[in-house]
């Protein structure tokens, strides 16, 4: 069974929240650690979601497997004007956002806010 999850990140100069989709292994154990280790600048962030929809979560943009890239199907990348209709919109227990500097863990419980990833014990 896959844990779906979205990766997005604030974009000042258009001040919307682009993102995409990911299929397995969302949880904050893999796919929060990952993004902690692996992508946590806003260019990092921005090249990552600039790939397209995540089939799988790895290390490096060439560890990942993406939809577009590795199978051939079609580029999808959402943009919105704030999280709430991220939330509403995408609907999935583990949506990152990274914004000012640093992932946030946002769940339907707490909209606005979000919880910063590094105050999370993910081991």
């Amino acid at each position: 069974m896959s844990t779906n999850f979205t990766v997005s990140f604030f974009d000042e100069e258009t001040n919307t929240i682009k993102g995409v989709y990911g299929h397995w292994d969302g949880y904050l154990r893999h796919a929060g650690k990952t993004l902690l280790k692996s992508y946590n600048s806003f260019d990092k962030a921005k090249e990552l979601v600039e790939m397209g929809s995540i089939s799988s979560l790895g290390d490096s943009l060439n560890e990942s497997v993406f939809y577009s890239r590795d199978r051939g199907e079609e580029l999808e990348i959402f943009e919105f004007i704030n999280h709430d209709d991220l939330l509403e919109s995408q609907g999935r227990e583990y949506n990152y956002l990274f914004i000012n500097d640093e992932w946030k863990w946002i769940g339907e419980e707490y909209f606005s806010l979000g919880y910063s990833l590094k105050n999370i014990k993910l081991t």
